[in-house]
């Protein structure tokens, strides 16, 4: 029994001896580059180099330099971003002007700019208006002058002449030389009326035809007023295109504005009112004197020169 026991012993000791064995062949170094490549440490990561400008004394709008720049391509000078401004600053309100587009920039927008903003009612500048030719028909040797700022020029046309008048203007006429009543001045007005298209062409190649009667100067001595109107016809049938007519205020049966009655039966060329106003009287002062202007010494009150002696 003693010999047993014995032999289990020994038989435990030896199997430890032999596993101890076992376990120190297996962590032994092995020879060759085998052994070294698997023995061999892993390599680490090398840091990321750090500025070798202190951090107190760097300027915060430059970019440090990374690692390998000297390798790459040289694409300008490095940029420098300038720092924003405070919304709190005293320049955080500035209005700046904004740089315009360049050329071409315009088309590439998606959506197109804002056109001019231009008022709904936009003044329409006046074309200016030009002349008509106005022929002083009779009666022959006449003499029409007119006024010009407040005396009338002495450079009298001898009827039958012609004169081209503004369109548009009324004019203060003077009549002398009339074969009936030599010593007679009348001063009629001739409104050269404003064109419309429709007589352009009769006017650009014709004249506006003026004249008075013995009839009508008689009757405008007596004091009462001739109106007469001078219009090319546009009835169906009229020969608008050529010839002129006159609506007088003295034809038979004459009810009416002869102006106001030419112009529903045409265009409206010209408009002519006699009477017997004296405009150059020497007794009294000029019609546009004004209210403070005395009579002259030797005139009499209410004293009428007599317009045909």
């Amino acid at each position: 029994m003693e010999l047993l026991k014995r032999f289990v012993v020994g038989l435990g000791a030896g199997a430890a001896i032999v596993g101890l064995a076992m376990f120190a062949l297996s962590v032994a170094p092995q020879s060759g580059a085998e052994s070294a490549a698997q023995l061999a440490p892993l390599p680490s990561p090398s840091p990321l180099p750090t500025p070798s400008v202190p951090m107190s004394n760097a300027s915060p709008t430059a970019l440090p330099t990374l690692p390998g720049a000297d390798t790459l391509p040289a694409v300008g000078p490095t940029p420098v971003y300038p720092p924003a401004p405070s919304v709190h600053g005293p320049g955080a309100f500035q209005k700046t002007q904004a740089e315009p587009l360049p050329p071409g920039l315009a088309a590439t927008l998606p959506f197109p700019t804002m056109p001019d903003v231009k008022p709904a009612k936009a003044e329409i500048a006046k074309q200016p208006l030009g002349r008509s030719a106005v022929r002083f028909a009779g009666p022959a040797g006449m003499k029409v002058s007119w006024l010009v700022g407040e005396t009338f020029h002495d450079r009298d046309l001898t009827a039958p002449a012609a004169f081209n008048f503004v369109q548009g203007e009324v004019y203060r006429l003077r009549l002398t030389g009339l074969p009936k009543y030599p010593k007679a001045k009348f001063y009629p007005t001739m409104e050269v009326c404003a064109p419309s298209a429709r007589v352009q062409s009769f006017l650009g190649h014709n004249a506006i035809p003026i004249s008075f009667t013995d009839a009508e100067l008689a009757t405008a001595a007596e004091g009462r007023l001739v109106v007469k109107a001078v219009y090319l016809p546009s009835a169906p049938g009229a020969e608008s295109a050529t010839t002129t007519e006159e609506v007088s205020s003295l034809r038979p049966g004459a009810t009416g504005d002869p102006a106001g009655v030419a112009s529903d039966r045409g265009s409206l060329l010209a408009v002519v009112r006699l009477g017997n106003v004296d405009l150059e009287n020497p007794h009294s002062p000029p019609l546009h004197a004004p209210p403070s202007t005395q009579l002259p010494g030797h005139a009499a009150v209410g004293q009428i020169a007599p317009v045909i002696p």
